[in-house]
């Protein structure tokens, strides 16, 4: 195991003295839950700005492809779905700028296409289907330390970019002319923040799935902004919900022997209806 990996696990026998933390393959779900559990809810503030769930979605589902194609081409799964989903983000933006469709059609004739590939290559080699269920349905437990140390990358720089890009992304959301008016950067900001989301998606379907990946990032954030009065304080709300939401679920899993996954966005969702109850009554007692 990895130096850095034997550190946490050590902190976390101080820090969690449970049962549910003793085995290893709850401690590195745990960790994998730290890590990408942020990084997706921090796009997904802009995610729901920009209304780009589709887009989260036809990378997840391309992604079905990617992981086809790697293990066809005898490389690793995850490369092979970080590469692909990359690729399908940069088709996605080059078409439309290169053309006048509508986002929603370009996506949905790229995901379509993703999706038939990823099932003529399973449908020619059947044996892959076993290999492949991990990631449609999510398979945190059996997440590795290299697995880890990738998803600790990506939440340092979706941290990073966030900090660094907030403001433009924020007014880029709000008033796109404007934005760009106002930042040069701006076009060039919102073509990173596709990638980044692109990359966020590919690494964290292992955690929870193809299926329900797109759940993870878009829950919170509705949420955050049925709670908060500004973007920043949606922000703030969004990671504290989606962390505090995947790690009881993680933990409830366990002992309910059920997919985690599921109760992720189970319990996701009974946050958001949540905060629209809170929503509707202080709504109510304003007036």
């Amino acid at each position: 195991m990895d130096a850095w990996v034997d550190f946490l696990h050590c902190l976390m026998n101080v820090l969690l003295p449970f049962e549910w933390a003793q085995a290893e393959f709850m401690r590195n779900a745990f960790l994998a839950i730290l890590f990408i559990a942020p990084a997706s809810a921090m796009l997904g503030v802009h995610v729901t700005a920009f209304r780009m769930a589709f887009f989260s979605d036809a990378v997840s589902h391309s992604a079905f492809t990617g992981v086809a194609l790697g293990l066809l081409l005898a490389i690793h799964p995850l490369l092979a779905m970080i590469v692909f989903a990359l690729v399908v983000g940069v088709a996605i933006i080059h078409i439309e700028r290169q053309s006048n469709l509508a986002m929603d059609s370009i996506i949905s004739v790229i995901m379509s296409l993703g999706i038939a590939v990823g099932l003529a290559i399973v449908s020619y080699k059947k044996s892959f289907l076993r290999e492949l269920q991990p990631y449609l349905f999510g398979d945190i437990l059996t997440i590795t330390p290299d697995e880890l140390l990738v998803l600790l990358l990506v939440l340092v720089g979706t941290g990073l970019y966030s900090v660094y890009a907030f403001n433009r992304l924020t007014l880029l959301g709000l008033h796109r002319h404007f934005a760009i008016n106002r930042y040069r950067s701006a076009e060039r900001d919102k073509v990173v923040f596709s990638l980044l989301l692109a990359l966020v998606v590919a690494v964290s379907i292992k955690t929870i799935g193809i299926l329900l990946i797109t759940s993870l990032i878009v829950i919170p954030a509705a949420t955050a902004r049925l709670l908060a009065r500004d973007l920043r304080s949606a922000f703030w709300i969004g990671i504290a919900c989606c962390t505090v939401a995947s790690l009881a679920g993680l933990i409830i899993s366990y002992y309910a022997d059920t997919s985690t996954g599921a109760l992720i966005i189970i319990l996701l969702s009974a946050l958001f209806f949540g905060a629209y109850v809170v929503r509707m009554l202080r709504h109510g007692f304003s007036r």
